[in-house]
C-alpha cells in the first residue's frame, strides 16, 4: 500500500517529509484530510509544528495586558 504524505507548509511541490512531488500529486495531496494521512514521519512533523504553534500562541496571551 502506498504511503499518503502531507502537504509542506513552507515549499511549492514537497511534502512535509521532504519527498519531491509531481504537479498532479501535489494538487491531490491538498485535498487530503488529516486522518487520512498514513507516512509516520510526515505526522510526527506535523504534530510537532502543532504544538509549537500552541506554545507560541499561549505565550501571547500571557504578555497582552491592558492596564487599569
Amino acid at each position: 500500500m502506498r504511503r499518503r504524505h502531507m502537504v509542506s507548509l513552507t515549499q511549492d511541490k514537497l511534502t512535509l517529509c521532504g519527498h519531491s512531488a509531481t504537479e498532479q500529486e501535489f494538487r491531490r495531496m491538498k485535498m487530503f484530510p488529516d486522518r487520512d494521512i498514513t507516512c509516520k514521519r510526515c505526522l510526527k512533523l506535523y504534530q510537532a509544528h502543532l504544538e509549537k504553534s500552541e506554545v507560541k500562541i499561549e505565550s501571547n496571551t500571557h504578555l497582552v495586558k491592558a492596564r487599569a
